[in-house]
């Protein structure tokens, strides 16, 4: 007869063995999901006049949507010595993968302090518990210098402070916090920085676009010294996040009785604060498109002389004229979706949702091509893209 405590202990090494590969599996999660970063496979800053995904041409979109290389298949190349990659700042500190942890191993880094409740690095600190083990935390902290450094040249800009990160335990203790549901996968306001549980993320695989909205959403904060228009913040964050296909699977859900295309004026009302999560991911989705417009049809740098005059306290309505030319509401009708549209889905490609042929008061699509009121595009290649 079999002992009941015998199949007890069975049992429960059984139930171990199993929460240890699950955390296996979540660790090598973690650290593989960084690779395309350390192959160079995210943006540099781009040639003046060009957005930072200019490869990204018309048919290119069409056939495989936005770009998305936080959510491919990851695989690690090994250096020479057969060792991951360790990259280093213009300082020749290491940051990002690696470099607080190798494997499940501590590493001796001058920045890392490690306490039963806080883990700092160089440009963040945050809160610990233990729902996490201590090395998912620390690639959690990677990952943030990783984006840290890739948004210090892309914006122009490097925060004079660490910036705080709380990890929610539960989805319980986010909406606690935030009073956002599992939809809104973070909440950034100036230098803090709040995230629903990691496990949650991973599981969605969508840490990673996470992490790099949370950042962006940060960092314009505190450059722009609130003063960039919540649509553009939000916009602006979800473009540098990769966001793009994430939101676009996302109205598949709401394309069968609705037009998911909305105005900017309809799309303001909705995008702060983010209250219900079918209006709010329609207005996060037209947001990124009119962002997408903005830096791919008229250049990147652009964005960035804008930015940096927000940063110098000029009023958004001023700064606009003075980077593009036009007011901000001929600016918000040249990037109206309802004209220039979501070029992954082809007004013939069958997509159910097609750019109108006349836009807000009157402006018609063919507007970008009037030169006396339009952006000047980007080294006058826009036509060639």
């Amino acid at each position: 007869m079999e002992n009941p405590m015998e199949r007890s202990r069975v049992a429960e090494t059984s139930k171990a063995a199993g929460r240890s590969r699950v955390a296996a599996v979540s660790l090598a999660l973690s650290v593989l999901a960084a690779v395309l970063w350390l192959n160079g496979c995210a943006p540099g800053v781009p040639a003046e006049g060009l957005g930072l995904y200019s490869d990204f041409d018309a048919a290119r979109l069409a056939a495989v949507g936005f770009p998305n290389d936080l959510d491919q298949p990851y695989w690690w190349p090994a250096g020479e010595e057969g060792e991951w990659g360790i990259l280093y700042d213009d300082e020749g500190v290491p940051y990002g993968p690696n470099t607080y942890y190798h494997f499940r191993m501590r590493l001796d880094h001058p920045d890392l302090v490690v306490t039963d409740s806080t883990m700092t690095g160089r440009w963040f600190t945050m809160n610990r518990h233990d729902r996490s083990k201590e090395v998912m935390f620390g690639r959690w902290l990677e990952l943030h210098d990783l984006a840290h450094e890739e948004f210090k040249k892309l914006l122009r800009y490097e925060p004079p402070m660490k910036i705080q990160i709380y990890v929610a335990p539960t989805l319980n203790d986010y909406k606690k916090v935030c009073g956002k549901d599992y939809w809104v996968m973070q909440v950034a306001d100036g230098p803090f920085i709040a995230y629903e549980p990691m496990r949650t993320l991973w599981a969605r695989r969508l840490a990673l676009h996470a992490i790099r909205k949370g950042v962006a959403l940060s960092f314009l904060d505190l450059k722009c010294h609130g003063l960039l228009p919540p649509w553009l913040r939000m916009g602006l964050a979800s473009y540098l996040a990769e966001e793009g296909n994430v939101l676009e699977d996302y109205m598949n859900q709401f394309r069968t009785d609705r037009d998911v295309i909305s105005s900017p004026q309809e799309m303001m009302l909705h995008i702060h604060p983010l209250y219900d999560r079918d209006t709010g991911r329609i207005a996060m989705y037209n947001a990124f498109l009119m962002s997408w417009h903005l830096a791919e049809d008229y250049g990147w740098s652009k964005v960035q002389d804008l930015l940096d005059l927000l940063e110098q306290g000029v009023r958004f309505d001023d700064a606009v004229p003075r980077v593009y030319g036009v007011s901000v509401q001929r600016l918000l009708e040249l990037l109206d979706p309802r004209v220039s549209g979501d070029p992954t889905r082809p007004a013939d490609g069958g997509s159910g949702v097609s750019a109108p042929s006349t836009g807000p008061a009157g402006v018609s699509s063919a507007a970008t091509a009037d030169t006396t009121s339009t952006p000047p595009a980007s080294g006058e290649a826009q036509g060639e893209r």
